[in-house]
């Protein structure tokens, strides 16, 4: 039976793979496509926190393995938000308007798990001259946890390496660092019922973009709270709050008000001083960051920032001088990530094979960079390492009504099949 690329995408987006809740949803699926596929699969399972996670190898039947070039695409989302504002379908429902496909993780990028199975289908039966590997990697949005785990222990040590990112078909040879910062404040006590609750809306973007969202945490931290019981806020670090809300009561605030504004404004500060504030060959050029989250209630609350940060920033060193400043709140503080900037050598052999592969298909092969972080960061140390994939990043990933169009994604796997051959035939 012939490999249907939308069958294989609305199954992959039906699998609830939040990154919190892990990807054992998508294992059977994949498993399934692979048999219909001919491909071989390998699952490397782990349980983190009391949570079924999975990476997942795939290869040629038989092929070679030496001097692998590895495909990364990541299998897990970050939480779909309020299902009131996914307009056009459910998160988990794929649904197709035109050249559009809709639904969590079309973009950021389950769906191209399908364009990358059936473009290692097409190599089935050729003679390589080197291995080529898909990794299903699992917790990307919450640390490249899989990635970083395939990094350090898999079986296969890849030579070069292309992460899945939505990219609308450029090569993207660099990007940002990524640092994110957990805070807790104030200690847990009880809370009183609240009288009335405050909705205060903003509009929700990706944190590597924050100025075409509205920060919704921030909103709310800016007006009159007297009386507050409650504050709730955000998904996480890696996305712009839509929605913020309040509950409060006749009596004085409970929750920390005063230490999450210092703490939110001393990150901002530091972020804001870094040396250097610009990088021109990034878009946006400046560092930026982002307040994703704040959980208060019963005197204590829990926060999350992120920053992307240019090359040249320390991540290490920024989040040593933040502690100091969540202390001095009287908190404390965990980074959770603090991954470097990417800089892959554009006349390298990788990016020279991109740009051809780009080339016979009349894409543009220019490199570029990108605003936010990949999991290209964990393997740039030991390999050449690359972004592309199909679909708009900015202004949709981390987005109610997420998308891709297919048009790009039947792309992705020409490239795929090309950059294979290029390097591999």
């Amino acid at each position: 039976m012939p490999f249907d690329l939308l069958l294989a995408a609305r199954d992959l987006v039906a699998a609830d793979t939040v990154s919190a809740g892990g990807n054992a949803a998508i294992v059977p699926v994949v498993a399934r496509l692979c048999e219909a596929t001919g491909l071989e699969l390998r699952i490397f399972e782990r349980e983190l926190s009391g949570v079924r996670q999975a990476n997942l190898l795939v290869s040629l039947p038989g092929g070679e393995t030496r001097d692998p070039l590895l495909f990364v695409t990541h299998t897990d989302t970050v939480p779909p938000g309020d299902p009131a504002r996914w307009t056009k379908s459910p998160p988990f429902v794929a649904k197709v308007e035109g050249d559009l496909l809709y639904g969590l993780g079309a973009a950021d990028v389950k769906v191209d798990l399908a364009a990358k199975l059936l473009a290692l289908e097409r190599l089935r039966g050729r003679r390589l001259a080197r291995g080529v590997f898909l990794l299903g990697s699992y917790g990307e949005e919450i640390g490249l946890l899989g990635a970083k785990a395939f990094a350090k222990e898999g079986p296969v040590r890849p030579r070069q390496v292309v992460c899945t990112e939505p990219s609308e078909l450029r090569i993207v040879h660099a990007h940002k660092g990524y640092l994110v910062a957990h805070v807790w404040l104030g200690e847990k006590g009880p809370a009183s019922p609240a009288a009335r609750t405050v909705r205060f809306e903003g509009r929700a973007c990706h944190s590597g973009t924050p100025a075409l969202g509205v920060n919704a945490i921030e909103l709310a931290l800016a007006s009159d709270l007297t009386g507050a019981v409650s504050l709730s806020g955000g998904q996480g670090a890696n996305s712009v709050p839509g929605l913020c809300e309040i509950s409060l009561h006749d009596g004085p605030s409970e929750i920390p008000l005063e230490a999450i504004r210092a703490v939110a404004r001393a990150w901002r500060a530091r972020i804001g001083a870094l040396v250097p504030e610009r990088d021109e060959r990034f878009a946006p050029a400046e560092t930026v960051s982002n307040f994703g989250l704040c959980h208060a209630s019963g005197g204590e609350a829990e926060l999350y920032f992120d920053a992307r940060l240019l090359p040249g920033h320390d991540p290490s060193a920024i989040g040593a001088a933040f502690e100091a400043d969540v202390r001095a709140a009287g908190g404390r503080l965990r980074i959770e990530r603090e991954n470097p900037a990417v800089w892959t050598d554009p006349e390298g052999e990788l990016c020279r094979a991109a740009r051809k592969a780009s080339g016979k298909l009349g894409l543009d092969d220019r490199p570029v960079t990108k605003a936010t972080n990949t999991e290209a960061a964990a393997f740039a140390a030991t390999a050449e390492a690359i972004v592309f994939g199909a679909g708009p990043s900015t202004g949709n990933v981390h987005c109610p009504n997420e998308h891709t169009r297919l048009s790009e994604l039947r792309r992705a796997v020409d490239w795929t099949l090309a950059l294979a051959l290029e390097l591999c035939g």
